[in-house]
C-alpha cells in the first residue's frame, strides 16, 4: 500500500497541499506537524489537526527542538517579528536549515514504516511555492529536486517527493485550493491569532495577514478567513 507524509504547518499552503494529497495520491495520508519550539506551535498544531480531520487523512506529530537551541534570537522563536502591513521583506522570517529539519522527519516517518513492513511505496508532499521561492533558498525547485534525489538515493523507503506548489504563486495556491475543496478556512496563517468558538481568528495587521488577504483579492476568491481588523 501507498503511504503519503504530507509535512502540515497548520497553514494556507498545508490546507491545500494536504487535499491534493488525498485526491491525487490516494491511499494512507498521514499529515505530519513538527513542533520546534516555535511561538505559535500551539496555534499550528490546532489547524493542522483540524486540517487532516477535514480531508480524511491521519494526524501525527513530533517535536524536535535542536533549532531553537541553536537559535534562541530567531524572531520565529523570540518574537519581534515585522508587522507593518504591506511590507514585502520576509528576511527576518529566515530560520536556518528548517526545511532540511522538516523534510528529515517526514523522511524518517517512512523510513520506520518501511522498516515495520507496513507499506511498501513511499511520498512526501510539502508545500514550497514560487513566491516564497524568491525569498527563500530552501523554497526554490532547484533545491527540491535536489532533495528528491537524496530521497531515492539514502533512504530505504525511497520516498518520492512531491511539491505541486512549486510554480504557484500565492493567488494561484488560493485558486487551486478553492478547485480541490481545500479547507483553507481552518488554516492559520497570523503571527499573533486567538481562536473563538473553536475557530481561528487572525490580528488582520502583521505581514502574514497581508500577504493572506491579498492572495485571496487577487485570486478573486472570497476570503473566509476571519480577521480582528
Amino acid at each position: 500500500m501507498a503511504t503519503t507524509v504530507v509535512l502540515c504547518s497548520g497553514g494556507l499552503d498545508s490546507s491545500v497541499i494536504a487535499k491534493w494529497a488525498v485526491e491525487e495520491l490516494g491511499g494512507r495520508v498521514i499529515c505530519l506537524f513538527v513542533d520546534y519550539g516555535q511561538r505559535n506551535a500551539p496555534f499550528e498544531r490546532k489547524a493542522a489537526e483540524r486540517i487532516a480531520e477535514a480531508v480524511g487523512a491521519e494526524f501525527e506529530t513530533v517535536g524536535t527542538f535542536w533549532l531553537r537551541r541553536l537559535c534562541p534570537d530567531n524572531p520565529m522563536f523570540a518574537g519581534g517579528l515585522p508587522r507593518e502591513a504591506g511590507t514585502e521583506d520576509l528576511s527576518a522570517n529566515w530560520l536556518p536549515a528548517r526545511n532540511w529539519n522538516l523534510l528529515g522527519v517526514a523522511a524518517a516517518l517512512c523510513d520506520h514504516l518501511y522498516l515495520e513492513g507496513e507499506d511498501d511505496e513511499f511520498h512526501i508532499v510539502w508545500g514550497i511555492n514560487a513566491e516564497e521561492a524568491e525569498r527563500f533558498p530552501d523554497n526554490n525547485k532547484e533545491f527540491a529536486d535536489a532533495v528528491a534525489e537524496a530521497l531515492k538515493r539514502g533512504l530505504p523507503s525511497r520516498p518520492r517527493l512531491h511539491s505541486p506548489l512549486a510554480e504557484l504563486y500565492k493567488p494561484g495556491i488560493v485558486r487551486l485550493g478553492s478547485e480541490l475543496g481545500a479547507p483553507m478556512e481552518l488554516s492559520v496563517s497570523c503571527y499573533n491569532p486567538i481562536w473563538e468558538d473553536d475557530t481561528p481568528v487572525h490580528c488582520g495587521e502583521c505581514e502574514a495577514c497581508y500577504h493572506r488577504k491579498r492572495a485571496f483579492e487577487r485570486a478573486g476568491i472570497e476570503d473566509p478567513t476571519e480577521y480582528l481588523e
